[in-house]
C-alpha cells in the first residue's frame, strides 16, 4: 500500500480525531442514502431537569426555520417526532449573549408553564456549551461577547398569522395570544417585548378559547422588574411603539427614556392588526398595489429608527385622528373595521400619554402617573379593553354565520316544502298537470 505524504496525511489525521474537537455537534446525527444525501436524522436532548437523555427522529431532514444573518441568534428550529408518542413537537437551538441583559428562554418558558395562550416547552438543555470554550483559552475583553448555547423542546402548534384561512380565525388567535401576554404579565411577572404577527401562532387544531392563538419567542422577554430605560428597541421596528423608538435614538444621558412595559406591547398588537388588514384582501390574497400609505410604513421599518419613529408619530399623534379604515381591503367585515379602528383609538390615547409623561418626565406628577398606568387596576383594565374588542368583532362574525345559515336553511326548507306539496290536490286545481321540480322552481 502507498504510503500518504504531505496534506493527504495530515488530512488523514484530522479525520481521525475526535468529532467534537473538529467542532461536529454529535447530538445532531444523520443517516444517508445511497447517493450520500442525508435521509434521516435525529437530535438528541439531555433534560436539566431529570438529567435523562432523549432522542427524537427529525420529520424533515432540513430545518423548518434557520436564521440567516451571520450575527445574532443563530436560531435553527426543527420538527421532530417524539419517538415513543409519535407525536410532533419543535427543537430550537439558539445562542444567547453572556451577561446580565440576557435571560435564558429557558428560564422564560419556565415561567410561563400552564399560562394559556402562551407556547409551553417540555424540556430544555440550558447551557450547552459556550463561545470561549472553543478558543481554548479565554482573556477577558469588555468588547468581545461570550455566547451561550441552549436546546429547546416545545410542543408544536399551527402557522403564523399571516397563513389565516378566515377571518374568524384571525381574530381569535390574536385575541387569545393577547390574552395569554396578560398572563404572562400578571402572574409570571415576564414581558415578552416582541409582539409581531410572526411571533403569534395558530392553536392546535380544535384549540378551544384561550389556546386558538399563542405568543412565542420569549427569547427577548425579561422579567418586569429587571427592565431598564435602555438606549434600544427591541423587535423589529416595523412593530415597535413610539416609545421604544424614542429610545432608541436617544443620547445615553437623556433621562426622558422609558422603560419598555405592557403598553409598547399592546401597541405593538395595533400595528399587527394594521398590516395584516392592510397587507392580504383575504387567505393568501396580497394587495397589489399596496397603499402609499403602507408602502411608506414599511419602508420606513427598514430604514433608520428615526423615519420610523417620525411615520408612526403622524400616524397615532397627529393633532387629528386619522381613519385607519380606509386602508382596510375589501375582504375584511365590518365588524373588523370596527375593531381596528377603536384599537386605534386605544392605542393613540396610551401613546399620546406615556408621551406626555416622558416630556415631563422630571416632575412628582409624572411618576406618578406612570406608576399608575404599570400597576393594578390600571393594567387588568387596558387589557379588558383590548380584548373585549376582540370579543365584539368575533361575536359579530358569528352572529353573520348564524344569519346565513338560518337563510340557507329555510331556502333549502321552502324549496322542499314546494316540491312536497305542488304535487297534492287542491279542490279543482287538482286536474292540473303535476310539476316535476327537480330541486329547482319552474319559471
Amino acid at each position: 500500500m502507498k504510503q500518504l505524504r504531505g496534506p493527504a496525511r495530515r488530512s488523514t489525521a484530522v479525520m481521525r480525531l475526535a468529532k467534537e474537537i473538529l467542532g461536529l455537534d454529535t447530538s445532531i446525527r444523520w443517516k444517508l442514502d445511497d447517493r450520500g444525501r442525508k435521509a434521516t436524522g435525529t437530535v438528541t436532548v439531555v433534560d436539566d431537569e431529570t438529567k435523562i437523555l432523549k432522542e427524537y427522529k427529525m420529520a424533515c431532514v432540513e430545518p423548518t426555520f434557520r436564521k440567516s444573518s451571520i450575527y445574532g441568534a443563530g436560531t435553527v428550529v426543527w420538527v421532530v417526532k417524539d419517538i415513543e408518542s409519535g407525536e410532533q413537537v419543535l427543537i430550537k437551538d439558539y445562542w444567547r449573549g453572556d451577561g446580565e441583559e440576557w435571560v435564558s428562554e429557558c428560564k422564560n418558558l419556565k415561567g410561563a408553564r400552564g399560562l394559556e395562550g402562551v407556547v409551553q416547552m417540555i424540556l430544555c438543555e440550558e447551557d450547552r456549551c459556550q463561545t470561549k470554550d472553543f478558543a481554548g483559552f479565554w482573556v477577558y475583553d469588555p468588547q468581545w461577547t461570550n455566547f451561550i448555547h441552549s436546546r429547546i423542546v416545545m410542543e408544536k402548534y399551527g402557522d403564523h398569522l399571516f397563513n389565516f384561512s378566515s377571518e374568524k380565525q384571525l381574530l381569535c388567535a390574536v385575541r387569545d395570544a393577547i390574552a395569554g401576554h396578560r398572563s404572562l404579565v400578571t402572574k409570571a411577572g415576564i414581558l415578552q417585548r416582541d409582539v409581531a404577527w410572526r411571533n403569534i401562532l395558530f392553536g392546535k387544531p380544535g384549540a378551544k378559547l384561550g389556546n386558538r392563538g399563542i405568543l412565542i419567542d420569549l427569547d427577548l422577554a425579561l422579567p418586569i422588574a429587571s427592565i431598564k430605560p435602555i438606549c434600544t428597541a427591541v423587535g423589529h421596528s416595523q412593530f415597535c411603539s413610539i416609545a421604544t423608538l424614542f429610545n432608541a435614538i436617544s443620547h445615553s444621558r437623556d433621562r426622558r427614556r422609558l422603560a419598555h412595559d405592557y403598553l409598547d406591547d399592546l401597541e405593538a398588537g395595533f400595528y399587527t392588526v394594521a398590516t395584516i388588514m392592510y397587507e392580504l384582501d383575504g387567505p393568501g390574497i396580497y394587495m397589489d398595489p399596496l397603499p402609499e400609505f403602507v408602502v411608506k410604513w414599511l419602508d420606513s421599518s427598514v430604514g433608520l429608527f428615526v423615519e420610523n419613529l417620525h411615520f408612526k408619530r403622524k400616524f397615532l399623534l397627529s393633532e387629528e385622528s386619522m381613519d385607519p379604515k380606509q386602508y382596510v381591503t375589501p375582504f375584511w367585515s365590518g365588524g373588523s373595521r370596527k375593531l381596528l379602528e377603536k384599537y386605534y383609538t386605544f392605542a393613540r390615547e396610551m401613546a399620546q400619554v406615556k408621551e406626555n409623561i416622558r416630556r415631563d418626565c422630571e416632575s412628582e406628577e409624572a411618576r406618578k402617573n406612570l406608576q399608575a398606568l404599570l400597576v393594578e387596576p390600571a393594567v387588568g383594565q387596558n387589557y379588558d379593553r383590548v380584548i373585549n374588542l376582540f370579543d365584539v368583532a368575533i361575536m359579530e362574525l358569528e352572529r353573520a354565520e348564524e344569519e346565513d345559515s338560518k337563510s340557507n336553511a329555510q331556502g333549502t326548507k321552502r324549496k322542499a316544502e314546494y316540491a312536497t306539496t305542488a304535487g297534492q290536490p287542491h279542490g279543482r286545481r287538482s286536474r292540473r298537470p303535476k310539476l316535476e321540480l327537480n330541486g329547482e322552481e319552474p319559471v
